[in-house]
């Protein structure tokens, strides 16, 4: 049986390994429609999630670029994406030393690995 710690380990090499593999394809700007675009507005809260690249998503792209000190040009690239996929792997592991938040996903991912689901990564 795998130890809890080695699952983590695992879960955090694959947070920071997949979206670095889905960086390599082309950019998301406006006019685009793909299942890529979901998981981008997922991450940055943009509802509805349609997959559609829309005024809503161009806006919430740029907003988290000029946070994070990016080109602020609405194009979802290869630093755009990697950025918004470190910041919500940072999230789902409750962030630098915080406490750890409870997320769904990370439930629904203990109870297909028969962990106790809490929905804490830890």
């Amino acid at each position: 049986m795998i130890s809890r710690t080695r699952i983590a380990a695992l879960l955090s090499l694959c947070a920071l390994l997949l979206p670095a593999a889905v960086a390599e394809a082309k950019p998301l700007k406006r006019g685009v429609s793909a299942k890529r675009v979901v998981k981008v507005q997922r991450a940055l809260g943009v509802r509805p999630a349609d997959g559609v690249f829309g005024s809503r998503t161009y806006r919430a792209v740029k907003r988290f670029q000029r946070r994070r000190g990016l080109t602020a040009d609405g194009v979802v690239g290869r630093t755009t994406w990697r950025a918004i996929f470190r910041s919500s792997a940072r999230r789902a592991t409750g962030g630098r030393g915080g406490r750890a938040k409870k997320s769904s996903r990370i439930a629904l991912l203990q109870r297909r690995l028969n962990l106790r689901a809490d929905g804490v990564f830890g």
